[in-house]
């Protein structure tokens, strides 16, 4: 064929190879637009058409607007259930994380899994404001806040607008599932209680993991249900999917103890246990402080994700005084014990009164005896024959709610006027702007004080050498730089 035609061309001669292969789309390398693996991914279930208006669009089903950065075992394994149980009842699902403002901004993915298990276009990028946000309601038609205590004023008050949707258009449908305050009563004051009243409100349904939510709500006339955490509804292989991504190998026998907040009666608790056991104990320490845990006789650890689980999986006995420890405990069948030295904290509570096991708490206080408490729980272990009855119809009663209110239509009758909204919009991106100059004057102050700090050890240095007058004259340089600040 060549031949045939070659002396059609103005220029028909040999080349290496080598130049062929450098100058040619089959061997160059293109980097493909982050929306083609995923355009690939939805056509396996969708028509062509739809699979190219999601992809080159970026619409998605669901937004939950949650907080799957937060440097935290359950936090994380909490987020990425929700997203779990969504994606299996055929969702395509936007993790969307809080504004990227002081004084806690969001990190751009979640740092404690060994291999981010999320796609790429799961995870939203951040937005600089609330306001900002407001573009997703041409991307998404249901926004959800799930699990995790969100609705905690004292820890997320800071974010409570975009944990309560209130950048979300009234055309949308909003829920919350599982969504927690944290204790028995609301932590915030009576304006936060009544900005919580009046966004609440415009939910097409509501949700809470602990009855204490239920009755906060009934305060409120908000129509609550208590349901299970995501964690419950998820499929145990995601979870095992994490765990096979562990490269420990546990041979020994060990007591599994995760302590968030250490003290001297839950290390009596575990000394305690180990001794009947004969274990050693392996302890787990909150893994964004680990100073706390000074005075401590073991090894304390911080672990990813993937090892963290695979821990509780291979545990005889669990000792913990997180909820979600206790709830991978319940996932995994393990016997555990939960220690607190606070009967406010409603969350375990209200979970093991569901399962009828409240027994497996261990209230440190006074007047606890802990060895005979000890004693007793291993002296009865869970029966995961009875529980599991239970605990399977607290599921499907969950996964029914959650199913039956994402078919919900929004609620439109009490949404505020697009006026006010738009109002109250704008004064949150100016407080988000005067929070990013508050913190570039807190920078440009500390490098002030760092230079008079050097400027000082130069005066001090001077007053120590030869050079003691002009030193001495120097003294006064500290004062005229303030002077010189406070006026500019």
């Amino acid at each position: 064929m060549l031949t045939a035609v070659k002396d059609e061309f103005k220029l028909c001669e040999e080349i290496p190879i080598d130049f062929v292969k450098k100058n040619n789309r089959f061997f160059s390398y293109y980097r493909p637009v982050p929306e083609r693996q995923r355009f690939f991914d939805l056509l396996k279930k969708y028509p062509f058409s739809k699979a190219l208006d999601y992809a080159v669009n970026k619409k998605f089903d669901i937004a939950v607007c949650c907080n799957w950065s937060g440097y935290n075992y359950g936090a994380h394994l909490t987020q990425y259930s929700m997203y779990s149980v969504l994606t299996h009842l055929g969702y395509e699902v936007l993790m969307v994380e809080k504004p990227n403002t002081p004084p806690y901004p969001p990190v751009s993915e979640p740092k404690l899994f060994i291999h981010n298990p999320y796609p790429s276009y799961a995870l939203s990028p951040l937005y600089a404001s609330l306001s900002d946000m407001r573009e997703l309601n041409s991307r998404c038609n249901t926004f959800l806040v799930p699990s995790d205590m969100l609705w905690n004023d004292k820890l997320f008050g800071h974010s409570q607008e975009f944990y309560l949707l209130a950048f979300v258009q009234a055309a949308k449908r909003k829920i919350s599932y599982a969504t927690s305050f944290g204790w028995d009563y609301y932590t915030g004051n009576d304006d936060a209680k009544n900005r919580m009243k009046f966004y609440l409100n415009r939910f097409s349904a509501v949700s809470v993991r602990e009855t204490a939510g239920v009755d906060i709500c009934r305060d409120w006339n908000i129509n609550a249900t208590a349901v299970l955490d995501p964690v419950f509804l998820c499929q145990h292989s995601v979870f095992q999917d994490l765990i096979n991504r562990s490269t420990l190998q546990l041979t020994e026998n060990y007591l599994f103890a995760y302590i968030f907040w250490p003290d001297a009666k839950k290390k009596m608790a575990l000394k305690e246990l180990s001794k009947r056991l004969h274990s050693k104990i392996v302890c787990v320490a909150d893994a964004l402080d680990q100073n706390k845990y000074q005075g401590w006789d073991w090894d304390i650890k911080i672990l990813k994700i993937e090892d963290w689980l695979t821990y509780i999986k291979n545990a005889p006995m669990i000792v913990a005084d997180s909820f979600h420890a206790v709830c991978f405990s319940i996932i995994f069948e393990k016997q555990f014990i939960f220690v607190t030295d606070d009967k406010r904290d409603s969350r375990v509570r209200s979970l093991l009164h569901k399962l009828n096991i409240e027994e497996r708490i261990i209230l440190l206080n006074e007047k606890t005896n802990i060895p005979e408490r000890v004693l007793k729980l291993l002296q009865n272990p869970i029966d995961y024959n009875v529980l599991n009855v239970k605990l399977k119809e607290k599921i499907d009663e969950s996964m029914s709610w959650l199913q039956r209110s994402l078919l919900l239509p929004p609620k439109i009758n009490s949404e505020p006027s697009e006026t006010i909204l738009k109002d109250y919009m704008e004064k949150c991106a100016q407080v988000g702007g005067l929070n990013r100059q508050l913190l570039n004057k807190k920078q440009e102050n500390t490098n002030t004080e760092q230079k008079i700090k050097e400027l000082q050890n130069q005066l001090t240095a001077m007053e120590n050498s030869k050079n003691w007058r002009v030193g001495k004259a120097m003294l006064w340089l500290p004062q005229i730089i303030k002077r010189w600040i406070s006026r500019n």
